[in-house]
This record gives C-alpha cells, structure tokens and sequence, in this order.
C-alpha cells in the first residue's frame, strides 16, 4: 500500500474540500480581457510558454512546443529576436518561466522540456540559461539579436511514475522549481529544491501536493511570488500565498478563478504571465498569428 506524508495527506483533504463545497472554477469567456497585439511571425503557431521581460522593458518572451528557440515579442506582437537553445533539439517544450537563479540580481529563463503525452520518458529536461541582454528600446526598429550564456540542462526525474506535464513554476523568492503534472481532473505537484538544479546529475523531483485541476496546461507566479496560477484552455485558477507561506503550502489553499479567453477565440490556450508591475497578466494561445490579452489584475 502506497503511504503518503502527512503534508500529501493534508492536500488531498483540501482538494476534497473543493469538489465537496463546489468551489470548482467555472469556465469563463473572457470578457475582461483585451487585445493588445496580434503575433506577426507565422513561425509562431505553438506558442505554449510565455513570460513578460524585466530586462527588456516592453519584451515577452514565448516559444513553441517543438521548436529549440525563443522568440522575443513586443506587446503588439511584432518579433524582435529569435534565439535558439543549444543542446535542445527534439525537445517538447511546454512551458517557460523566468526567477532567480546562481547569480544574485540576474533574472533566468527556463524552458521546460517536460512534455510526454505518451508517458514514456525515463527523464524531463528544464534548460536554464540568464536572460540575454537584447540592446534596444521596445520603441526601436532595430535589435540586436541577443545571446545565451551558461545554458544549463537539468534532468529531471519522478521518484514513482511517468508524467506528461505543460505548467512549470519558478519561485522568484527560494529559486525553488515546481511542475504540475497534466492529468484529468488533478495535477500532482512536484518539487526540486534550487540547490539541487546545480548538480550535474538528474535531479530526483519530490511529491508535494495533489490539488484539482483538470488538464493543467501552463503556469505562472506573480514576480512577489504572492499570487500562483494554473490554467488550461477555458479556465485558469489562482492561489493567493501569503508572506511567509511555502509555494507547496500556498497549493493547500482553495483557489479562486481568473478569467482567461478560452476556446473558441484561444483554441488551445495554454500560456500565462503575469505582469512584473502587477498590474495584470497576459495570455497566448497555439494557432497561427496568435492575439495576446492583457488582463487587469484583481
């Protein structure tokens, strides 16, 4: 018989609690949302991951799912940049997130190569690498192309069974990774400590809560690191941590429902960034020359 923490166990009694007292997320159609650019690079048609730069003031950065590359947008969408990983080709990249990392001040990017529909992969991968510099205004009809440098692989493994999962989360406070596996009707989350992402070895991830959220698709933290949400394509969930709180702990909370446009309009919605100002979030959907909504936060 399979034995559980008492933290596990105490996650498992508060996702209950959701299904039992109908707090479950109802779908949203998106009406808060506005378009604030159109994607124009029709090389971008699997967008799955998507951060806002605070580096590159103006900047969101997206990536598709089987491309090795990040692309560099400005809020309208136009591309400034496109920058290929080294050492990711035949990846399945599904989400990209943005937090602290070994040098102090320096902002990261990690995409997440932790896609596996068929459940077959012995290990999952997280590049990190420090946000490359793109030397030019937003404002700007010039860029420079922008570099990588110290690109790190992090292997990753499951301690008990095979997932496919599409939401990543890097705590801008611990530099602690988190990824929610996606699976129907819940997603288990897994852990590794930001100490472990420097070993050369694969990284043993840790079970940490199992919360209900169904086909968890894409993920994001307030810069804070107050505010943590899931989404799929019809509706995003939103676990408010307060000072003090774990991430893992913050996950043992109920949620409350943030809007996101959903399907039709977003027919595989699975990116979400918050803001660094807090003012709100953007989202991004797969499909060729994608909108980009802006949320007002609430």
């Amino acid at each position: 018989m399979k034995r559980f923490s008492i933290d596990q166990l105490r996650c498992f009694q508060l996702a209950a609690a959701v299904v039992l007292f109908g707090c479950t997320p109802l779908r949203t159609d998106g009406e808060e949302g506005s378009v604030v650019g159109v994607v124009s690079d029709p090389a971008i048609k699997e967008a799955s991951g998507l951060v806002v730069s605070s580096r590159n003031p103006g900047i969101l950065w997206t990536h598709n799912d089987s491309s090795p590359h990040l692309y560099a947008l400005r809020k309208t969408g136009e591309l400034v940049a496109r920058i290929k990983v080294p050492d990711a080709a035949g990846g399945n990249f599904e989400d990209l997130a943005v937090g602290p990392g070994p040098l102090a001040g320096t902002d990261y990017l990690y995409l997440a190569d932790i896609g596996d529909n068929r459940r077959e992969r012995d290990s999952v991968a997280v590049f990190r690498m420090p946000e490359p510099n793109l030397q030019a205004s937003p404002n700007s009809k010039k860029s420079g192309p922008g570099k990588l440098h110290e690109v790190k692989k992090i292997i990753l493994k499951y301690p008990d069974e095979r997932f496919n999962a599409e939401s990543l989360l890097i705590d801008p406070l611990t530099g602690d990774l988190f990824i929610a596996t996606k699976e129907k009707k819940r997603s288990r989350v897994y852990t590794a400590l930001k100490a472990q992402l420097e070993s050369d070895e694969p990284v043993i991830l840790k079970l940490v809560c199992e919360i209900r959220m169904n086909s968890a698709s894409g993920a994001a933290i307030s810069r804070d690191g107050h505010q943590i949400v899931l989404r799929n394509e019809d509706y995003a969930q939103m676990w408010n941590r307060p000072n003090g709180v774990s991430v893992a702990d913050a996950f043992r909370g109920l949620p409350t429902r943030l809007p996101v446009i959903g399907r039709p309009k977003e027919p595989n919605g699975e990116a979400i960034a918050f803001d660094p100002s807090g003012h709100g979030y953007y989202t991004i959907s797969e499909g060729i020359n994608p909108p980009i909504y802006f949320f007002n936060r609430p």
